[in-house]
């Protein structure tokens, strides 16, 4: 197997490759279901079965590779998304399925991936990240906890409620995150 996927160099040791999600190989496929499934609980393993993502397919992939590589030892993806206030909108990465196989943890593998997804995000003129993660693990990397972001209560339009969720975001650029209500339309991440 041949990685012809461009890739970030995060340190000297390790390469970020990115995958735009429409390119995947069926053998990038069956290593990041497998992924997604050592990393995630029970209750989301029916819908990795069936595909390498929980409610939308994302855009773009992070991966970092085992040095044969063979097996995939972290991953992380975004969707552009967009985020609404009362009288504009603008588009985030909303970063996805992170994960870390359990013998690569603790080397900063997840730090390495939002950096060169956040990189990436940049290059596409997304100037937010946000995530649904615990601040203890982002916080970091310039994570700050936010609850002013909402989203449909059962994800239909027609008949659900908007909800506050705990969000994490960061700013990646000069742009200051709003100090208002922000809605997040359309499926979570």
């Amino acid at each position: 197997m041949s990685l012809t996927h461009p890739s970030f160099s995060v340190d000297q040791t390790t390469s970020v490759h990115y995958l735009r999600d429409t390119n995947i190989s069926q053998f990038e496929d069956r290593q990041i279901r497998q992924l997604l499934r050592v990393c995630f609980n029970d209750d989301d393993q029916a819908c990795i079965e069936e595909r390498r993502f929980f409610f939308e397919s994302p855009m773009h992939r992070f991966v970092i590779w085992d040095d044969s590589k063979q097996s995939l030892l972290a991953h992380a993806a975004f969707h552009e998304k967009k985020l609404y206030t009362a009288s504009s909108s603008f588009v985030i990465g909303g970063v996805a399925e992170v994960a870390v196989a359990p013998t690569a943890r603790g080397r900063g593998l997840v730090k390495q991936l939002v950096t060169a997804a956040e990189q990436k995000m940049l290059q596409l003129d997304i100037h937010h990240s946000v995530l649904f993660g615990d601040i203890e693990v982002y916080g970091s990397s310039g994570y700050i906890a936010s609850e002013r972001v909402h989203i449909l209560s059962d994800r239909k339009p027609t008949s659900g409620k908007w909800v506050s969720v705990k969000t994490l975001h960061k700013t990646l650029s000069g742009r200051s995150w709003p100090d208002c209500t922000l809605y997040l339309a359309g499926k979570t991440f």
